[in-house]
């Protein structure tokens, strides 16, 4: 019964798909602890985050009457979102810190 081939378990075939998502949330948890590190811990991090905010986040920097104003949009879109993402991926840190907290 043993030698039965169809008696064994059979090898995981996502495997390789496993380990490389692993790998890639090392990363992800790596990159975010270094944004919650400059953003969130200390002061100059919370005033850099507040001026941020302020100079991009809040403020329209586009000129409609620009003869290339669709193209600035797009830029500044992406820009936004480069900051948002940032700040975001800090409290996503935060948030994982928390929860670790409470599960102790």
């Amino acid at each position: 019964m043993n030698n039965n081939p169809y008696l064994q378990p059979l090898p995981d075939p996502y495997a390789d798909q496993k380990r490389a998502k692993e790998e890639a949330d090392l990363h992800l948890i790596e990159f975010q602890r270094l944004c919650y590190e400059v953003f969130l811990c200390s002061p100059e991090g919370k005033q850099l985050v507040e001026k941020l905010k302020e100079r991009y986040l809040i403020a329209s920097q586009v000129d409609i009457n620009h003869p290339n104003a669709a193209n600035i949009a797009l830029w500044w879109d992406g820009f936004r979102e480069a900051i948002r993402k940032l700040i975001g991926h800090g409290h996503l840190h935060h948030e994982r810190i928390l929860q670790g907290s409470q599960q102790r």
